[in-house]
């Protein structure tokens, strides 16, 4: 079971991943 702590810290590094991937695509489909 994670820590409160880490669980947030990974949900912000799912957030941070996703958004860059996004962009990412975004970018070169565009």
């Amino acid at each position: 079971m994670l820590e409160p702590w880490e669980q947030r810290l990974f949900n912000w590094v799912i957030i941070f991943v996703l958004t860059t991937f996004i962009s990412l695509i975004t970018f070169f489909v565009v």
